[in-house]
């Protein structure tokens, strides 16, 4: 989190669940989310993807229990494509 805050230029793809990328990369300026911001993310993911999204919450809660860190929110907005 710190990099991004000190630098918020990112790039990203389209993946799968599993994390292989499925489409050309991109950059884009990524921020870090809090609060009650956060909750209404979270409120729209497991609206939009179920059971899948608590699975990776799950995952997360395993992971901060193994010493792994605390998971955090971005919203990343995509660069404008240049033709």
């Amino acid at each position: 989190m710190r990099r991004l805050l000190a630098e918020p230029r990112c790039a990203f793809a389209a993946s799968d669940f599993a994390g292989n990328p499925r489409a050309p990369w991109r950059t884009a300026t990524a921020e870090v989310v809090r609060g009650p911001q956060l909750r209404v993310i979270r409120r729209l993911l497991r609206a939009k993807y179920g059971n899948r999204f608590r699975l990776f919450v799950l995952v997360t809660i395993l992971g901060r229990a193994l010493g792994h860190g605390r998971g955090i929110g971005l919203v990343l907005t995509p660069d404008p494509e240049f033709p």
